[in-house]
């Protein structure tokens, strides 16, 4: 790793553009959806009866649109907003 990060600072201070750009594409990629070693995250909607497959930020936004829904739900089952009766 530390020869990779050696090669790219020597070229990046060269002023190379072909070796750069041949360089880094030699340097394998990784989604950032999941930790090296796990099974790939997938999105929601290819397979939405499998939470443990999710990417995190879908699961985060799914449980802050369930509580949503029931704080909501909640509110409106106690009596919403009370406004004064006209007499």
């Amino acid at each position: 790793m530390n020869s990779v990060v050696t090669k790219f600072r020597h070229l990046a201070t060269s002023g190379s553009r072909s070796q750069l750009t041949t360089l880094s594409s030699k340097v394998p990629a990784r989604g950032y959806a999941a930790a090296p070693g796990e099974a790939p995250k997938v999105n929601c909607w290819q397979a939405p009866s499998d939470p443990a497959k999710w990417k995190e930020e879908q699961v985060v936004f799914a449980v802050l649109g369930s509580w949503a829904v029931v704080i909501t739900a909640a509110f409106q089952l106690k009596g919403g907003k009370k406004e004064p009766k006209p007499q």
